[in-house]
């Protein structure tokens, strides 16, 4: 589970000074006063969301609206030139403060999967049948809504690692995913730049598994289209795994980067721990 943020002083400045008189559009005044700028504007309140939290973000490359989830909490999701990539969390409530979150470092919605629409992740498959393992159905919960069932099917009946051409509204590009099991297990599975993206998460599962055991690995990143990494908080003497951080980004180094630096935050209290990169690709 990830780290969360809390933004109350930029939020406050941006709802007072930055916005247009024209409130209740969407339910949230804070999502209201973020569509009421101009692009500029918007990144610009992001970024000081960003950096108030002691990111660097010297300016916003990405800035997506993934919308809102059920109780009108607005998400958007942005990244930073420095190679950072964060979701940012509007409450309904006017002088709620804002909240930030390394994407994919928390639970959906609040930590992601970021740079799509909210309603796209939402679990509204229909009820997998009690035969389906699993790491099947763990598996096939990052897969679009509209094919879960088929990729449950096709997961249960053994054809997981081969790749198939993708079925109508599934994703097309290059899929990566990391696994991983608690800490202070070391155990963890990677996979970046596959064509099959149930092939890619399953051999990620498999190869933490093949450590650990079944049903003790658990989703950590998925990074579609992007590069991904993963470091581990390190005791010293004896050395054990405390923590785990993901980064993505479009480079190697940008993932590297913001894994590191997540890393780094949790380490930070104690002089005991250091970070390392365990495994990153793209």
């Amino acid at each position: 589970m990830g780290r969360m943020w809390l933004a109350g002083l930029a939020l406050a400045l941006f709802v007072a000074c930055g916005a247009s008189a024209t409130w209740a559009q969407t339910g949230n005044p804070s999502n209201d006063a973020m569509i009421s700028r101009n692009p500029a504007g918007q990144r610009d309140a992001i970024r000081s969301i960003v950096t108030q939290n002691r990111f660097a973000c010297t300016e916003v490359t990405n800035l997506f609206a993934a919308g809102l989830d059920s109780r009108r909490t607005a998400y958007w999701d942005a990244s930073c030139r420095e190679g950072g990539s964060w979701r940012v969390a509007f409450p309904s409530d006017r002088w709620a403060p804002a909240q930030i979150t390394v994407c994919g470092q928390g639970g959906s919605p609040a930590g992601g999967p970021c740079f799509r629409p909210l309603a796209a992740t939402a679990a509204v498959a229909e009820v997998a049948p009690a035969s389906v393992p699993p790491a099947c159905r763990q598996s096939c919960s990052s897969q679009p809504a509209a094919v879960q069932n088929a990729c449950l099917q096709r997961c249960a009946s053994g054809n997981t690692i081969q790749a198939a051409a993708p079925a109508a509204g599934a994703m097309v590009g290059r899929f990566g995913f990391i696994y991983a099991a608690e800490p202070p297990s070391t155990a963890f599975g990677f996979t970046s730049g596959m064509a099959d993206r149930l092939a890619a998460s399953m051999a990620a599962i498999r190869a933490c598994e093949a450590v650990v055991g079944r049903n003790q690995c658990r989703i950590t990143l998925d990074f579609p289209n992007a590069c991904g990494a993963l470091a581990q908080a390190l005791t010293s003497g004896p050395t054990q795994v405390r923590r785990i951080t993901t980064g993505v980004g479009q480079t190697r180094e940008q993932a590297e980067a913001q894994a590191m630096n997540s890393c780094r935050l949790t380490a930070a209290a104690s002089a005991s721990m250091s970070c390392r990169i365990a495994q990153s690709g793209c």
